[in-house]
């Protein structure tokens, strides 16, 4: 069975009782979005999360016991792997008041799923703008030139959520909102701070890969979660050169935002697999560092750029 998109399998038939899932938001747009459209599109009571097949066998039993009021419910297969799935898909007509939804890490192998609907959730910019426009209409305020678009790409690049962009607005109440206003108030955001330096380092542009960890290190952001981070976007990387995946985390077994992923895809431009093994002997000695010494954190945010961008160049041991 093709995919389908969200939008049209929201206002067509059903299509049964178990879905595949593609999940292309972040997990916070989803619950916050996506998850309370599907309850009421099945007029559900509440959402179930199984992200373990023992998970499963509780939530099993629970579902068959005896109820003199049953309620539809929803439940939500995340991170089982194509297997268990297809387990509890084999049950699923055990329990007539439960829709199951199965999230996959990737491309399906087995022929059981041919039959069984696939919807894809990805960021719709209609609902971002209705979104930004009801927050206009209720404060009152109106975008200059370009401003809408501006929000929007913040909004899909860099997974903010719906209470910073209103925690924004709220101080232009019956005002205009300038483009020169957005950057004022996101440009100190920590968490667009952190991704603009990965964006930077990871098209090994130091100059501008030092300015935003100057800025983040001087907004008191952890040396040691800089470090982490920056293992976690190489090592994805790594992934994407040794596997080909591109959807999930494998290590952590959680689904990447796409726009990240793109990110990483396009890091293969700047840095090939034999500078993987430098640039983990370069975290790892910053780690190191980070516990045996004490020192300029700034000092640091050369040596750990640099060390990644010329990764002939690693940190001193």
């Amino acid at each position: 069975m093709g995919k389908q998109r969200f939008e049209d399998w929201l206002s067509g038939d059903l299509g049964g009782r178990f879905f595949i899932l593609e999940r292309r938001v972040n997990q916070a747009r989803f619950e916050n979005w996506y998850v309370p459209e599907i309850l009421r599109k099945l007029g559900a009571s509440r959402a179930l999360w199984v992200r373990k097949l023992q998970e499963w066998e509780e939530r099993a039993r629970e579902f068959s016991l005896p109820s003199l009021f049953p309620e539809r419910e929803v439940c939500f297969l995340d991170r089982l792997d194509e297997g268990e799935a297809l387990q509890v898909f084999r049950e699923a007509s055990r329990y007539p008041e439960v829709y199951f939804f199965f999230l996959p890490g990737g491309d399906l192998k087995g022929a059981g799923w041919s039959k069984v609907p696939w919807i894809v959730v990805e960021e719709d910019r209609e609902v971002l703008q209705r979104f930004l426009q009801g927050e206009a209409a209720r404060l009152g305020l109106s975008f200059g030139k370009g401003v809408e678009e501006h929000l929007l790409r913040l909004f899909e690049e860099y997974e903010l959520q719906e209470t910073e962009i209103v925690s924004f607005l709220e101080g232009f109440r019956g005002r205009r909102v300038q483009r020169e206003d957005v950057e004022a108030f996101f440009e100190k955001n920590e968490k667009i701070l952190l991704f603009r330096f990965l964006d930077f380092l990871g098209e090994r542009n130091t100059s501008l890969a030092l300015q935003y960890a100057y800025r983040l290190v001087g907004q008191g952001f952890p040396l040691p979660l800089l470090v982490t981070h920056l293992a976690r976007r190489f090592r994805l990387l790594a992934q994407v050169f040794e596997k080909g995946e591109t959807r999930r985390d494998l290590w952590q077994g959680k689904e990447v935002n796409p726009f990240e992923m793109k990110k990483i895809q396009k890091m293969k431009d700047a840095f090939s697999p034999a500078d993987i093994p430098r640039i983990f002997a370069t975290l790892r000695m910053a780690d190191r560092l980070l516990k045996t010494q004490s020192i300029d954190p700034r000092l640091f945010c050369v040596l750990l750029v640099t060390g990644v961008t010329q990764p002939e160049k690693p940190l001193p041991g």
